[in-house]
């Protein structure tokens, strides 16, 4: 009978043992896994710094015009929306235009003293740059189609025309070859040269201060685009 409680009591703690290094095991995992998101953020934070900082150390020595380089659109919000929210003139260039929709970016350009010109493509499906742009797109994405990219157009025109008719903003249509977005303030201008295989919001960003040959190169192509003015209803 000793024997047997004996045996009973060594499996008990055995059994309680295991469990607790089971939880051990699995606390130090969620632990690494924690500290590794957090390292990786302070990382991307630390390096981002350091590469506006490195961009400008080149632009001193080579003049290259060039003041950051975003992987991608998301990387930039924050800085488009902050220089937004300073500049007296915001002058946007874009397809879809999705990002307009955003709360944040609504806010930025809200002020009455902004000058603040949109220009979108005339949202027809026969629009030749819409069909271009849908053939391109349906390589990665079976389902769009010029159609998609007309409506998504439309979408955003609609969104648009209440703060047209408030005069909080201009809008105008072109029917010329969309190569990229672009989105021109005071200090500087933010340029996506749209690539075939890729969408726009995950095609590199290229911001160029103003003065710069890009900068007064994309304000006169936004000009050229601004005069067109193609009617759409």
């Amino acid at each position: 009978m000793l024997n047997i409680i004996c045996t009973a009591n060594a499996t008990e703690n055995i059994g309680m043992g295991m469990l607790s290094g089971t939880g051990a095991f699995v606390l130090g995992v969620v632990s690494s896994l924690v500290a590794t998101m957090l390292w990786t953020l302070i990382l991307n934070i630390v390096s981002q710094r350091f590469r506006k900082l490195f961009y400008g150390i080149v632009d001193l020595v080579l003049r290259t015009d060039l003041k950051f380089v975003y992987n991608n659109s998301d990387m930039a919000d924050a800085d488009i929306i902050k220089e937004m929210r300073k500049s007296s003139k915001i002058y946007i260039y874009t397809g879809r235009g999705q990002f307009l929709q955003r709360q944040e970016y609504a806010d930025a350009f809200a002020k009455d003293s902004t000058d603040v010109k949109v220009i979108l493509p005339v949202p027809e499906p026969n629009n030749k740059w819409l069909k271009q742009r849908a053939h391109e797109m349906n390589l990665i994405n079976e389902g769009f189609t010029e159609k998609t990219l007309a409506d998504d157009i439309q979408g955003i025109a609609r969104f648009l025309q209440p703060k047209v008719d408030a005069n909080k903003i201009k809008l105008h249509y072109s029917d010329s070859q969309h190569i990229g977005k672009i989105i021109l303030m005071d200090n500087s201008v933010y340029f996506v040269p749209y690539q075939k295989d890729i969408f726009g919001k995950d095609t590199r960003l290229y911001n160029y201060k103003i003065g710069s040959y890009m900068y007064n190169w994309l304000q006169r192509y936004f000009n050229a685009l601004w005069e067109e003015n193609v009617k759409w209803e």
